[in-house]
This record gives structure tokens, C-alpha cells and sequence, in this order.
């Protein structure tokens, strides 16, 4: 495509953080489509799903990843494993709170995590249109994680609602601009997502039957 003929920026996005925080609904907003199925249960997402959105600014590539949970089983144990290693073939990465839920032992695990990354990183409030929305519970925590680590490090917070959009151009223009200049595109531009075409249908019937069986 000849508006991407000689460089391009191209990023890896990892999406991480506690279950249920909205990873999945921001990744869908973000792409602008439904690449990850999504419901009120926790670990609705099994697999790490890469959405691909490619525009005249570039192309991102974000990885939705298994929500963080106290595992019960091995299958849990796998997602967890899954949504802790998303970071380590990422260009940038995006921890994901629910801000309209009480701060959880999970957030303060990405936390500790994201003090130690060593790529940009972005905290990510989600819900701020929610009437419950409480920023002020993870910022403090922010505070008391890094004392207890004896470090400090600056992460930009964005406020934000994944559900309405609200927000959400602005964490496109700061991803935009923090991806390196690569020489070709990382996917095909006609594509949204590289998961497999069976796979994903097996999704959503799961989606549609978890909204009528709740389990």
C-alpha cells in the first residue's frame, strides 16, 4: 500500500490486568470490532486474542489476554501464565483497572509488575462513567506499592470508559506515538485478528450460551 511504502509505525500491545476489569470490551472498542467475546462472568477469555487495527497513523496490535484470578484449576493456572507472559513479546503495556470495583490483591499484583517493566507502560481506569467510579482507591495504592518496593516510576493514568468510547481516541494518539518505525506492517492490512476462524465461533457460542445459562 503505497501510504505505507517506506515506514510505518507498528506496535505489540499488551493487554493486561485483573478479570472482569474490561480488557476485552476495550480491545473490541479500540479495533473498532468484535474480536473478543465478552460477558458479565470473570474469565470469559481463555486464549490470548490479538485485535489489529491498521490506519493511516500505523498499525497496533493489542493482545487481550486471560484476566488475572486465583486459580482454582489448571486451567486457571494456564490463564493466569498466559496473561503474565503477554508482556514479555510486547512493545507497550496497558494494565487495565476497574475503577468502578473495590481495589483487589490482583491490581496490586499488576502493579508490582509494571514498576519493574521495562517498556512503556499505561494505567488504564476503566468505567469512569460508572456512578460507583472510585480513581482515588488505585492511585493511593500506586503510592503504597512503590514504598513497599523501596522504587519509584512514572505511568501516565488514563481515565476512561471502554464501554461508551469516552477516552479512548486520546490512549490512541499516546500508543500512536510511543510505537518504533518499522519497515512493513506486522499483519496484513485487510485483517482484524489472526485468531482461527473456528476458534473464534466456538467463542461466541460460548458468549451467547453463557448469557443464558450464566455459567
Amino acid at each position: 500500500m503505497e501510504k505505507f511504502k517506506d515506514c510505518v509505525r507498528a506496535a505489540m500491545v499488551a493487554v493486561v490486568g485483573r478479570t472482569n476489569s474490561g480488557k476485552s470490551t476495550l480491545v473490541n472498542r479500540l479495533v473498532g470490532e468484535k474480536v473478543s467475546i465478552v460477558s458479565g462472568m470473570e474469565q470469559t477469555t481463555r486464549n490470548r486474542i490479538r485485535g489489529i487495527l491498521t490506519e493511516e497513523r500505523g498499525q497496533l496490535v493489542f493482545l487481550d489476554t486471560p484476566g488475572a484470578h486465583k486459580a482454582e484449576n489448571e486451567l486457571g493456572t494456564l490463564m493466569n501464565k498466559m496473561s503474565r507472559t503477554a508482556g514479555e513479546s510486547a512493545d507497550i503495556l496497558l494494565v487495565v483497572f476497574d475503577g468502578a470495583s473495590p481495589f483487589r490483591m490482583e491490581d496490586e499484583g499488576w502493579m508490582s509488575r509494571a514498576l519493574f517493566a521495562e517498556i512503556p507502560t499505561f494505567f488504564i481506569l476503566n468505567k469512569a462513567d460508572a456512578a460507583d467510579y472510585n480513581p482515588l482507591a488505585f492511585k493511593e495504592a500506586w503510592t503504597r506499592v512503590q514504598e513497599a518496593k523501596g522504587t519509584t516510576r512514572k505511568v501516565p493514568w488514563l481515565e476512561l470508559s471502554a464501554g461508551e468510547g469516552a477516552g479512548c481516541d486520546v490512549l490512541l494518539e499516546a500508543l500512536f506515538d510511543l510505537a518504533p518505525e518499522v519497515p512493513e506492517l506486522l499483519f496484513p492490512e485487510d485483517i482484524v485478528s489472526d485468531f482461527p476462524r473456528k476458534l473464534a465461533i466456538a467463542d461466541i457460542l460460548r458468549e451467547k450460551l453463557i448469557r443464558k445459562l450464566y455459567q
